[in-house]
């Protein structure tokens, strides 16, 4: 069984913990310093059905933008 692109429902599940964690901080104002963006699609495999990838009907573009602090992440955003 495949949940969201992951492997396993185990790290679905770390993924979501982590990124509830990200959302939830603090001092939501804008992100400064160096800030690193990207971007993915996010939707399960659709094998036969029509366009694949970021043409595809049913994915959803997620992108997330991270402050750098040293080797570190800061403040996370989502759209």
């Amino acid at each position: 069984m495949d949940f969201m692109g992951f492997g396993s429902y185990e790290t679905a599940w770390s993924w979501l913990q982590k990124l509830r964690r990200a959302m939830v901080r603090p001092q939501r104002d804008k992100l400064s310093g160096e800030v690193e963006v990207d971007e993915t699609y996010i939707g399960g495999v659709e094998i036969g059905k029509g366009k694949q990838g970021r043409g595809a009907e049913t994915k959803t573009l997620v992108v997330v933008a991270t402050e750098c602090v040293g080797k570190q992440i800061g403040r996370v955003r989502f759209e």
